[in-house]
């Protein structure tokens, strides 16, 4: 689901990585991740 919000703070999402991990639940997960964010409060 997108949503948009307000942010004093530029976010940028470069780059992208893809990490992946094995638990006992639910097996291999796999999801992706941004080199850095800021979001504000």
């Amino acid at each position: 689901m997108k949503q948009s919000f307000n942010t004093s703070k530029l976010y940028y999402g470069f780059p992208i990585f893809i990490l992946g991990y094995q638990d006992r639940n639910f097996g291999h997960n796999i999801t992706t991740c941004s080199s850095s964010y800021s979001l504000g409060d």
